[in-house]
């Protein structure tokens, strides 16, 4: 019997070195703007890998955001992603307007939008649980597209 409890307890422990998931790394973050260290309230941070896997994390009001694949926070498989931001447009109405109609102006510089542009990049293996980003804002005038 003490054999048996020994052969269980290090199955236990091995299961839970190894792990029993889906083999995805857990990933998180903030997002920031690197003039004044705020956090990007909104929007969405995705990572895509060559393959075409795709994994996302949507970012809270204070500038954190959890990847997921399959599910919101179950993390990303071990890889290198190319990593774009969308949808951190900001809705202002118009003055005196109280109809509800927004204006949508950006927040960070376009390029962060698109994969060939967005300059960031990120290599997740076992050891990696967090990639910080910090964006520049949208100028308008030169700074985005």
């Amino acid at each position: 019997m003490q054999r048996f409890f020994s052969i269980f307890c290090a199955f236990v422990l091995l299961a839970f070195l190894v792990g029993c998931g889906n083999g995805n790394v857990s990933l998180r973050g903030t997002v920031t703007f690197a003039d004044t260290g705020e956090p990007l309230t909104q929007g969405t941070v995705s990572f895509l890998h060559s393959d075409g896997r795709q994994s996302r994390g949507t970012i809270q009001p204070d500038g954190t955001y959890v990847v997921g694949t399959e599910t919101a926070t179950d993390g990303l498989p071990p890889g290198t992603y190319r990593v774009v931001i969308t949808g951190a447009d900001k809705g202002i109405p118009p003055e005196g307007d109280t109809g509800g109609s927004y204006t949508w102006v950006p927040q960070i510089d376009r390029r962060y939008e698109d994969p060939a542009t967005s300059e960031l990049s990120v290599t997740v293996d076992a050891t990696t649980r967090t990639f910080d980003i910090q964006v520049d804002r949208f100028t308008g005038a030169g700074g985005g597209r």
